[in-house]
């Protein structure tokens, strides 16, 4: 990017939902296949039963879709899981199924519901393989699965505006009395990706027009946060507090304010309820 600021970063390809790409996976419970895995719509997804001393799920992408496009990198992502705190996670790929040898691996630890590790540059495998080890919940759920590129911005000036939102209902009777149905609570962030140039403008446009406002995508305000020794003393403790996965409601402006510089969207992003 051409400017310094604040990163903001989508990531809506997951790579691992491309149509013809296959899933399997070791432990496989009936009811809960892994392709759930790829589906973000299930509140509950893939599920394993029984323990073994790794849980491994293998996916194949389509030799025409490895890699992707995007800003650089490729992100990861588990959402929803019910992993054990301390349990590892390993993702490798490489160019055989059966990843013998490794091409490129990274070892997580699971610390938080959500689950972020990073590849720096676009790694083109066709095979990709999650490990879990260290489990110690039978018939646990793997979650939501995300592998692929993401967009970044780097915006000046940035600020948002996060509210917290309870969609309970609630009925009052006349004479005080009430009744509730309680829901979960969510985040709702208002942001502008303002200003942008033209390049950027156009890599926005082109994530609006996969996702739209109807389809789901990972929202990353803090793609800074790794856990290291390094940064301990700067609170980069490894969990993403502000990556969400939820929608978008937007539009793509077309006002040129300078040479080469143009108004940004105003956007409104919605977590998505559990």
């Amino acid at each position: 990017m051409d400017i310094v600021g604040h990163p903001v970063r989508f990531a809506w390809n997951n790579l691992f939902a491309i149509s013809g790409a296959t899933i399997t996976g070791n432990l496989q419970a009936t009811a809960l296949p892994w392709i759930n895995t790829v589906n973000p719509l299930f509140t509950k997804v893939g599920a394993g039963s029984g323990l073994t001393t790794m849980q491994t799920i293998s996916y194949t992408l389509p030799p025409s879709v490895v890699g992707g496009s995007g800003d650089g990198g490729q992100i990861f992502f588990i959402k929803n899981h019910n992993l054990a705190t301390g349990a590892t996670i390993s993702i490798v790929g490489s160019t055989n199924g059966d990843h013998s040898p490794l091409s490129v691996q990274i070892g997580l630890t699971v610390a938080d519901d959500l689950i972020v590790g990073e590849f720096g540059g676009l790694r083109d495998f066709e095979h990709w393989q999650v490990q879990v080890t260290g489990q110690t919940v039978d018939a646990f759920q793997m979650g939501y699965v995300f592998f692929g590129p993401y967009n970044q911005f780097d915006i000046p000036d940035f600020a948002t505006n996060v509210q917290k939102i309870d969609p309970s209902i609630v009925v009052t009777a006349y004479g005080g009395g009430r009744s509730t149905f309680k829901k979960t609570h969510f985040r709702q962030i208002d942001f502008a990706l303002s200003p942008l140039q033209q390049a950027d403008r156009r890599e926005f446009e082109t994530v609006f027009t996969n996702v739209g406002n109807a389809d789901p995508l990972f929202l990353m305000l803090d793609p800074w946060n790794v856990r290291d020794n390094e940064n301990a003393n700067l609170g980069l403790d490894g969990i993403h507090r502000f990556t969400m996965l939820g929608y978008l409601s937007a539009g793509v402006p077309n006002q040129h304010l300078a040479q080469d510089w143009f108004d940004g969207p105003t956007l409104t992003f919605t977590e998505a309820r559990e």
